[in-house]
């Protein structure tokens, strides 16, 4: 029997997938033949990875990302916060939450984020104290592969953003177990 695995210097796109893995980026279908080639040789690249001490998640909503060790970042925060506060308000409103995030396109200028007290307060503590900064954090999104824009002031997520929806349903959990 013979092994038909590539190795690592045939693996393709590997530079590109590195690089955008080591950055923070979540590769998924949208990112074309970087996702293709992860798929294709998973096996491949998670052992070539995870001996470079990276190890390299295949999240079961189709989608790839190196996990992060350690406490996250002030941006990771911002993000997080960013999402939690958009689930809420779908949720609020009674609107199927994944199916929204995962379809519809948000207008940064109609997002709730800056639009009650108790959101903004929580934003300012993050750091997000005006229209510009929600435009940084959804760039963020953008640069870590959560979101795309689609004109302006428009984007749609993702799904790496499921792995903040996870997050969200985790805070859930939790406080219905204290209760």
């Amino acid at each position: 029997m013979t092994d038909t695995a590539p190795r690592s210097h045939e693996l393709p796109l590997l530079a590109e997938i590195f690089e955008k893995l080591r950055r923070g980026h979540h590769l998924c279908a949208f990112d074309g033949a970087l996702f293709r080639a992860l798929v294709d040789h998973q096996h491949a690249f998670t052992t070539l990875f995870a001996g470079l001490g990276f190890d390299l998640i295949a999240h079961r909503r189709d989608f790839f990302y190196f996990h992060a060790k350690g406490k996250p970042s002030d941006s990771a925060s911002r993000m997080a916060l960013f999402v939690m506060i958009l689930v809420e308000d779908l949720s609020n409103r009674g609107q199927d939450v994944e199916q929204t995030l995962l379809s519809e396109p948000f207008d940064v200028i109609e997002l709730p984020h800056l639009s009650s007290e108790r959101h903004t307060r929580i934003m300012n503590e993050a750091g997000v104290h005006d229209s510009d900064d929600i435009e940084r954090v959804v760039a963020l999104l953008e640069r870590f592969g959560f979101a795309r824009r689609t004109g302006r002031s428009v984007f749609s997520f993702r799904p790496p953003v499921c792995r903040f929806l996870d997050l969200c349903l985790e805070v859930l959990d939790d406080e219905e177990a204290q209760a």
